[in-house]
């Protein structure tokens, strides 16, 4: 089953698709040119102690978004 979520609510280990980047545009940029774009695969990879900022892989790379940011951007996320 499909579902939209935001990017933080993605458990760790699991791939999503970009679906919407809706963040302010000083974000928007750095995100787009980290190659969080629509279309775009992406996995949440690690959990920082804390909880917080987690790193997701995206196209061979690893970035690491605090959930703040990552809130702001929407996947789907086929979970069985």
């Amino acid at each position: 089953m499909d579902e939209i979520i935001r990017l933080s609510e993605l458990p760790t280990g699991c791939s999503a698709v970009v679906e919407e980047v809706n963040c302010a545009e000083y974000l928007r940029n750095r995100v787009l040119d980290m190659g969080i774009i629509r279309g775009a695969e992406l996995r949440a990879v690690l959990l920082s102690p804390f909880g917080d900022p987690v790193a997701y892989a995206v196209k061979n790379t690893m970035i690491a978004l605090r959930k703040r940011d990552s809130s702001e951007i929407f996947v789907r996320w086929r979970h069985e």
